[in-house]
Protein backbone atom coordinates (compact mmCIF):
# COMPACT_ATOMS: atom_id res chain seq x y z
CA UNK A 1 0.00 0.00 0.00
CA UNK A 2 2.71 2.54 0.93
CA UNK A 3 4.43 1.44 -2.45
CA UNK A 4 1.77 2.09 -4.61
CA UNK A 5 1.14 5.36 -2.96
CA UNK A 6 4.08 6.93 -2.65
CA UNK A 7 6.12 5.00 -5.16
CA UNK A 8 8.11 8.23 -7.03
CA UNK A 9 8.79 10.03 -3.08
CA UNK A 10 10.38 6.56 -2.10
CA UNK A 11 12.76 6.32 -5.25
CA UNK A 12 13.16 9.80 -5.26
CA UNK A 13 14.27 9.29 -1.68
CA UNK A 14 16.67 6.35 -2.24
CA UNK A 15 18.26 7.91 -4.99
CA UNK A 16 19.11 11.49 -2.87
CA UNK A 17 20.31 9.03 -0.07
CA UNK A 18 22.59 7.58 -2.51
CA UNK A 19 24.35 10.39 -4.30
CA UNK A 20 24.14 12.31 -0.83
CA UNK A 21 26.09 9.05 0.72
CA UNK A 22 28.91 8.65 -2.50
CA UNK A 23 29.17 12.27 -2.43
CA UNK A 24 30.21 12.26 1.13
CA UNK A 25 32.60 9.53 0.68
CA UNK A 26 34.22 11.28 -2.54
CA UNK A 27 34.49 14.26 0.27
CA UNK A 28 36.55 12.78 2.90
CA UNK A 29 38.49 10.83 0.18
CA UNK A 30 39.50 14.38 -1.31
CA UNK A 31 40.54 15.47 2.08
CA UNK A 32 42.32 12.70 2.76
CA UNK A 33 44.35 12.72 -0.07
CA UNK A 34 45.45 16.71 0.28
CA UNK A 35 48.85 17.06 0.63
CA UNK A 36 50.64 19.29 2.97
CA UNK A 37 49.91 22.96 2.20
CA UNK A 38 52.96 25.02 1.01
CA UNK A 39 56.15 25.53 3.04
CA UNK A 40 58.56 28.35 2.26
CA UNK A 41 62.04 27.67 2.07
CA UNK A 42 64.95 29.84 2.70
CA UNK A 43 67.98 29.07 0.00
CA UNK A 44 70.09 31.94 1.83
CA UNK A 45 70.17 29.52 4.93
CA UNK A 46 72.62 26.98 5.54
CA UNK A 47 69.50 24.29 6.53
CA UNK A 48 65.84 24.91 6.32
CA UNK A 49 63.77 22.53 8.38
CA UNK A 50 59.88 22.13 7.77
CA UNK A 51 58.13 20.20 10.70
CA UNK A 52 54.78 19.55 11.54
CA UNK A 53 53.68 17.82 8.18
CA UNK A 54 50.69 15.88 8.14
CA UNK A 55 49.90 13.20 5.72
CA UNK A 56 46.42 11.51 5.99
CA UNK A 57 46.46 8.90 3.38
CA UNK A 58 50.06 6.66 3.65
CA UNK A 59 51.52 6.15 -0.02
CA UNK A 60 54.23 7.63 -2.66
CA UNK A 61 54.44 11.14 -2.48
CA UNK A 62 56.70 13.46 -5.07
CA UNK A 63 58.94 15.79 -3.27
CA UNK A 64 58.90 19.33 -4.87
CA UNK A 65 60.18 22.63 -4.57
CA UNK A 66 57.77 25.36 -6.16
CA UNK A 67 58.45 28.72 -7.91
CA UNK A 68 56.92 31.80 -9.00
CA UNK A 69 56.86 31.61 -13.28
CA UNK A 70 59.33 34.31 -13.60
CA UNK A 71 62.31 33.20 -11.67
CA UNK A 72 64.58 31.84 -15.29
CA UNK A 73 64.72 28.41 -13.84
CA UNK A 74 65.12 27.27 -17.90
CA UNK A 75 67.77 29.06 -18.50
CA UNK A 76 70.04 28.45 -16.16
CA UNK A 77 69.37 25.13 -14.82
CA UNK A 78 68.36 22.35 -18.00
CA UNK A 79 70.29 20.77 -20.17
CA UNK A 80 71.35 23.37 -23.27
CA UNK A 81 69.23 23.88 -25.24
CA UNK A 82 66.19 23.55 -23.26
CA UNK A 83 63.08 22.96 -24.83
CA UNK A 84 60.58 25.98 -24.99
CA UNK A 85 58.36 23.82 -22.89
CA UNK A 86 57.67 21.19 -20.84
CA UNK A 87 59.19 19.01 -18.41
CA UNK A 88 63.36 19.36 -19.16
CA UNK A 89 66.13 17.82 -17.11
CA UNK A 90 68.39 19.34 -14.67
CA UNK A 91 71.60 17.66 -14.78
CA UNK A 92 74.07 16.38 -12.26
CA UNK A 93 76.28 18.88 -10.69
CA UNK A 94 74.25 21.87 -11.67
CA UNK A 95 71.59 22.42 -8.60
CA UNK A 96 73.50 21.99 -5.20
CA UNK A 97 70.31 20.51 -2.81
CA UNK A 98 70.31 17.83 -0.24
CA UNK A 99 67.53 16.39 1.19
CA UNK A 100 66.17 14.67 4.03
CA UNK A 101 62.47 13.01 5.48
CA UNK A 102 62.34 12.27 8.92
CA UNK A 103 59.62 10.86 11.44
CA UNK A 104 61.40 11.29 14.61
CA UNK A 105 64.68 9.73 14.35
CA UNK A 106 63.68 7.70 11.60
CA UNK A 107 64.89 8.54 7.88
CA UNK A 108 62.20 7.68 5.67
CA UNK A 109 63.65 9.57 2.52
CA UNK A 110 66.68 11.87 1.13
CA UNK A 111 68.62 12.42 -2.09
CA UNK A 112 71.45 14.54 -3.26
CA UNK A 113 70.49 16.49 -6.24
CA UNK A 114 74.03 17.26 -7.17
CA UNK A 115 75.00 13.63 -7.66
CA UNK A 116 70.94 12.39 -8.82
CA UNK A 117 69.91 15.45 -11.31
CA UNK A 118 66.21 16.94 -11.03
CA UNK A 119 63.44 17.26 -13.24
CA UNK A 120 61.87 20.65 -13.96
CA UNK A 121 58.25 21.74 -14.90
CA UNK A 122 56.74 24.53 -15.83
CA UNK A 123 53.20 25.71 -15.76
CA UNK A 124 51.48 27.85 -13.98
CA UNK A 125 54.30 27.72 -11.21
CA UNK A 126 57.99 25.78 -12.11
CA UNK A 127 58.59 22.95 -9.82
CA UNK A 128 61.75 21.38 -9.37
CA UNK A 129 61.10 17.78 -8.27
CA UNK A 130 63.56 16.41 -6.32
CA UNK A 131 62.60 12.63 -5.32
CA UNK A 132 59.88 10.43 -4.16
CA UNK A 133 59.04 8.52 -1.26
CA UNK A 134 56.65 6.34 0.85
CA UNK A 135 55.08 8.22 3.63
CA UNK A 136 52.95 6.84 6.19
CA UNK A 137 50.00 8.43 7.71
CA UNK A 138 51.32 10.96 10.60
CA UNK A 139 51.10 14.64 11.53
CA UNK A 140 54.55 14.87 12.55
CA UNK A 141 56.54 14.77 8.91
CA UNK A 142 59.58 16.73 9.08
CA UNK A 143 61.40 18.28 6.02
CA UNK A 144 64.97 19.24 5.73
CA UNK A 145 67.47 20.25 3.18
CA UNK A 146 70.98 22.27 2.59
CA UNK A 147 71.09 24.15 -0.33
CA UNK A 148 74.64 25.41 -1.52
CA UNK A 149 75.95 28.59 -0.96
CA UNK A 150 75.34 30.01 -4.40
CA UNK A 151 71.42 29.25 -4.38
CA UNK A 152 70.43 32.57 -2.79
CA UNK A 153 69.27 34.11 -5.99
CA UNK A 154 66.19 30.97 -6.07
CA UNK A 155 64.92 33.12 -2.62
CA UNK A 156 63.61 35.15 -6.02
CA UNK A 157 61.23 32.95 -6.87
CA UNK A 158 59.78 32.58 -3.46
CA UNK A 159 60.57 29.10 -2.86
CA UNK A 160 58.39 26.43 -1.17
CA UNK A 161 57.93 23.37 -0.11
CA UNK A 162 54.94 21.10 -2.07
CA UNK A 163 54.08 17.02 -1.49
CA UNK A 164 52.17 15.45 -4.04
CA UNK A 165 50.29 11.97 -4.50
CA UNK A 166 52.76 10.59 -6.89
CA UNK A 167 50.46 10.69 -9.97
CA UNK A 168 49.83 7.57 -11.77
CA UNK A 169 50.78 7.34 -15.90
CA UNK A 170 48.95 9.97 -17.68
CA UNK A 171 47.36 12.05 -14.68
CA UNK A 172 48.83 15.45 -13.38
CA UNK A 173 51.21 16.31 -10.84
CA UNK A 174 49.09 16.35 -8.15
CA UNK A 175 47.74 12.72 -9.09
CA UNK A 176 44.92 10.96 -10.08
CA UNK A 177 42.90 12.51 -7.07
CA UNK A 178 41.65 15.38 -8.74
CA UNK A 179 39.99 13.43 -11.23
CA UNK A 180 37.29 12.34 -8.21
CA UNK A 181 36.62 15.03 -6.94
CA UNK A 182 34.15 16.64 -10.25
CA UNK A 183 32.70 13.47 -9.79
CA UNK A 184 31.84 14.35 -6.17
CA UNK A 185 30.44 17.53 -6.60
CA UNK A 186 28.27 16.42 -9.80
CA UNK A 187 26.69 13.89 -7.23
CA UNK A 188 26.63 16.20 -4.30
CA UNK A 189 24.60 18.73 -7.01
CA UNK A 190 22.51 15.68 -8.00
CA UNK A 191 21.28 14.76 -4.53
CA UNK A 192 20.30 18.73 -3.73
CA UNK A 193 18.58 18.35 -7.04
CA UNK A 194 16.79 15.00 -6.53
CA UNK A 195 15.89 16.34 -3.05
CA UNK A 196 14.41 19.85 -4.01
CA UNK A 197 12.47 17.25 -6.54
CA UNK A 198 11.28 15.14 -3.75
CA UNK A 199 10.19 18.62 -1.65
CA UNK A 200 7.29 19.02 -4.35
CA UNK A 201 6.50 15.32 -5.42
CA UNK A 202 5.94 13.79 -1.90
CA UNK A 203 2.71 16.67 -0.91
CA UNK A 204 1.66 16.21 -4.45
CA UNK A 205 1.48 11.99 -3.11
CA UNK A 206 0.54 12.85 -0.10
CA UNK A 207 -2.43 15.07 -1.06
CA UNK A 208 -3.38 12.29 -3.30
CA UNK A 209 -3.34 9.85 -0.66
CA UNK A 210 -5.60 11.84 1.27
CA UNK A 211 -8.47 12.32 -1.24
CA UNK A 212 -8.02 8.38 -1.99
CA UNK A 213 -8.55 7.92 1.90
CA UNK A 214 -11.61 10.46 2.28
CA UNK A 215 -12.93 8.60 -1.27
CA UNK A 216 -12.20 5.18 0.14
CA UNK A 217 -14.07 6.30 3.93
CA UNK A 218 -16.87 7.44 2.18
CA UNK A 219 -17.82 4.77 0.02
Amino acid sequence: MIWRDFKFSILLAIVTALCAVIAGVGILRNREARPPDPRPIDFQAQRSIIGGLKILRPGSYLMAIEFDSQLPLREKLCASPAPPAGPCPIPANVLDIRWRVTQGERVIAEGVVMRSGATLQSAAYQLVTLGAADLPRTDALTFSIWPGRDLAWMNEGNPRLRIFPRPMPGTNMRGSEESELPLTINLFVASLFFGFILTMVFPLEWALYKKRSRTAIST
